[in-house]
């Protein structure tokens, strides 16, 4: 009958001759293992049941869908829930609460099948230079960079405005916020007409500039992130 000796596993490997990795391989093929191993660093003022129950509670509360776990861990922060971002991601991961990420990208054809769709209902037709002195702005995507886009750019005779990287003047800013149209009303209602739609989205621009937390304003909201930079223009003023 073996007995189980009160020493490390490093020790036993050492004296016995055989790797940490082949002595673990044993344990798992006999069935007994090592109690599962806690992550380093202090628990912190709440456990991860606990944290876990305000992570929840924040996203049920939230006037918005699908925010990530930086905006859970700011509106955390709001209620003097203090712990780590990494934290945060660790829990929402496991528990299956991670916001969705997009998987489908437009291709080229796709793109290119549009632009002659919208060509096509504002000039009547996709003739070779129909919209002529019409400028097209496009970002860096790589399905607008492609030979088969800037071909069909070429036929319709528009001119090109390329947004250019780092500049709150192309077009980022507006995709952005279409992005969060399109998840936050779009997506998920239907509307009977089209004043229902433009109501909703009224106000969601309502809700959008009251609540939304940007990250590059220091998760501040665009209210709060205004108003921070009045003040600091009329500081640097006085």
């Amino acid at each position: 009958m073996s007995e189980q000796l009160p020493a490390p596993l490093v020790v036993v490997c050492r004296v016995a001759g055989v790797s940490r990795s082949a002595a673990c391989e044993q344990r798992r093929r006999r069935g007994t293992s090592e109690p599962p191993r806690r992550r380093p660093g202090p628990i912190g003022a709440m456990s991860d049941r606990e944290l876990l129950a305000e992570i929840r509670d924040v996203l049920a509360s939230s006037p918005f869908v699908g925010e990530g776990h930086r905006k859970v861990w700011a509106r955390l922060r709001c209620r003097g829930v203090g712990t780590s971002r990494k934290r945060v991601l660790r829990l929402t991961r496991e528990a299956g609460l991670l916001a969705p990420t997009a998987k489908v990208r437009m291709g080229r054809f796709a793109a290119a099948d549009l632009l002659r769709e919208v060509t096509s209902e504002r000039f009547g037709s996709v003739e070779k230079a129909v919209a002529s002195g019409l400028a097209l702005r496009y970002d860096g995507g790589p399905c607008f960079r492609s030979e088969h886009y800037q071909v069909e750019i070429d036929h319709l005779g528009i001119a090109r405005s390329p947004a250019y990287h780092y500049e709150p003047e192309t077009n980022g800013c507006a995709e952005k916020f279409i992005q969060t149209l399109k998840e936050q009303v779009l997506w998920l209602e239907r509307f009977a007409t089209f004043e229902q739609l433009r109501t909703r989205v009224r106000e969601l621009a309502v809700t959008y500039n009251r609540e939304w937390l940007l990250e590059r304003h220091g998760y501040r909201t665009p209210a709060e992130a205004r108003k921070h930079l009045l003040a600091l223009a009329q500081a640097a003023m006085a």
